[in-house]
């Protein structure tokens, strides 16, 4: 059974991201696994000094999404409430869609 984490990125500056990721994930610390995420890529690439650490361990697919939330909530790290400090574009639970995953509606002939 796959198990999940909530991990923390802060910098020096006072800026932080929470994420969230699966054990034996790639995307945890490595920088070219965030490009769909604008903020945190350009901070990784500007200052590549920062500290990652897990702060909930052992969750279950089911409760990830709420824990996410909670924890960009209690780091204040949601961009639109902190803009200064915050780096998630999210209030949790989703992700950003990449430019190349898009999916687009279809339109019938019924429109």
């Amino acid at each position: 059974m796959k198990t999940y984490f909530i991990y923390k990125y802060e910098w020096e500056d006072g800026s932080v991201y929470i994420g969230q990721t699966f054990h034996g994930s790639k995307r945890y610390g490595r920088i070219e696994a965030y490009k769909s995420s604008p903020l945190v890529y350009r901070k990784m690439l500007d200052f590549p000094n920062f500290n990652k650490c897990i702060v909930k361990d052992n969750i279950s697919k089911e409760n990830i999404d709420s824990y996410e939330k909670y924890y960009i909530k209690k780091y204040n790290s949601f961009y639109k409430k902190n803009s200064k400090f915050g780096l998630n574009l999210t209030i949790g639970g989703q992700s950003i869609p990449s430019r190349k995953k898009r999916v687009y509606k279809s339109h019938s002939k019924e429109d």
